[in-house]
């Protein structure tokens, strides 16, 4: 009696399972190599994964435009994390051309990558709802910040800036390969990020000003890159010592001459002063 039972079972489940197999196939359901368990598909395309973060999170990148991370709240969710303390809530990613942007969750997805860094055995289950965009800079993208995140916690300066992102992309096609768009959001030797560029026009007023378009500030910015390339050595590197010089300081600057790009030798403190002190208000 108990042999049957447990056989009555057994072919319940195997049922339960191809009928399962079967709803997938007819709606083209497909797991994903990063993203896991494929769960859902919304009328207006949106896709549910259940994903495991040892695939995830080396393979997603943050949305560029995102506004910047609080390391203290990193912090915190880390050690709820370590707690194993259940984080509520999806993680919501952008996705165009096979490329992932998390565009809400993205210090929950720090505070992980944190964790993975120093422990190969981390590993969670998380719900992951992907947005499929024709670009990162178009205005759905915007549009699914706004409706993702809690918008009574973002300050105004912190929303998506259509105009700040034109630029960005301008930016990229006047200095193909020295205006980078990396994983970490920075970039090296006399090269700078889009996100170090969107970081430093979102905190500066003169670029928010809606009296100013995009035209112009973009040319500002050109005009700065055009004064740093008229500045010394000693000026640009902010240095007396012209003996002895480095070499990775040669190089730096031999390749901004090369590519006509001086923006990146400075740091991102300098900048900010630079932009600070150039465009007050």
């Amino acid at each position: 009696m108990e042999d049957l039972q447990k056989q009555n079972e057994y072919l319940t489940a195997m049922v339960d399972y191809y009928e399962l197999k079967l709803d997938e196939e007819k709606e083209g359901i497909k797991d994903h190599i990063f993203l896991g368990r494929h769960i859902h598909t919304r009328n207006d395309g949106v896709k549910y994964y259940i994903a495991d973060t040892k695939r995830f999170i080396p393979n997603v990148v943050p949305w560029q435009y995102n506004r910047p991370l609080n390391q203290e709240h990193v912090n915190e969710l880390k050690e709820l994390i370590l707690q194993k303390i259940t984080m509520e809530g999806n993680i919501d990613v952008l996705e165009c051309n096979g490329e992932l942007c998390v565009v809400n969750g993205q210090h929950r997805v720090e505070a992980m990558k944190s964790i993975t860094e120093k422990d190969s055995t981390f590993n969670a289950e998380i719900t992951v709802y992907v947005h499929p965009v024709d670009s990162f800079e178009s205005d759905k993208a915007n549009e699914i910040f706004n409706a993702t995140n809690n918008i009574k916690n973002v300050e105004m300066r912190d929303r998506p800036q259509k105009k700040l992102q034109n630029i960005c992309s301008k930016l990229m096609k006047k200095y193909p390969g020295t205006v980078t768009k990396n994983k970490s959001g920075k970039a090296n030797l006399h090269r700078m990020d889009i996100k170090q560029f969107y970081n430093l026009m979102q905190y500066s007023d003169h670029f928010l000003d809606e009296k100013n378009n995009e035209e112009s500030l973009f040319d500002d910015i050109i005009k700065m890159n055009t004064e740093f390339s008229n500045m010394s050595f000693e000026q640009l590197f902010e240095t007396k010592r012209t003996k002895n010089i480095s070499e990775k300081k040669k190089k730096v600057y031999d390749l901004a001459i090369k590519d006509n790009f001086y923006l990146g030798i400075k740091s991102d403190i300098q900048m900010a002063f630079e932009f600070s002190e150039r465009f007050k208000v």
